[in-house]
């Protein structure tokens, strides 16, 4: 899927992406980076909601475990099942969430149990930098299941 067409599917099946106007800056083997602007997504401080922090980060694993899949044949359902999140300083800039490809070994071991068992798990870490320093940092567990 390219960025453009991520986007495009986020705004249609999540409808919450639109409100919040996210946008798909980069989709790529190399992971997945999402913006959505701080007017929108500001609570009552003028810095960034922490749901929105936190659905950002959420949303770029999620991205980034469907990316991976839909490289073998596509036919799995990607779910959340677990995750941390700190908020380490205020975000006061767009807000943009990365989350970069796992080691080449984890992908593969994944890859590896998704086609024998049907499901697997991948751990995954986000992040949101605000002026050059670590403001949000995520981790998560994402499944991918055979449809």
């Amino acid at each position: 899927m390219t960025r453009e067409e991520l986007e495009l599917f986020l705004h249609r099946e999540i409808p919450l992406t639109r409100a919040m106007e996210v946008s798909v800056v980069r989709a790529d083997d190399t992971g997945i980076t999402l913006s959505a602007p701080l007017s929108v997504n500001k609570n009552d401080k003028n810095t960034g909601f922490a749901g929105a922090l936190a659905t950002l980060t959420t949303l770029s694993g999620w991205a980034l475990v469907s990316h991976i899949v839909e490289r073998q044949d596509g036919n799995y359902n990607v779910v959340a099942s677990e995750s941390q999140i700190r908020y380490l300083k205020p975000v006061v800039t767009e807000i943009v969430a990365q989350c970069d490809m796992p080691e080449p070994e984890l992908v593969d071991a994944f890859l590896k149990r998704l086609g024998s068992h049907g499901k697997s798990r991948l751990n995954l870490l986000a992040r949101i930098e605000c002026n050059e320093a670590a403001a949000v940092s995520f981790s998560g567990d994402y499944f991918a299941l055979r449809k």
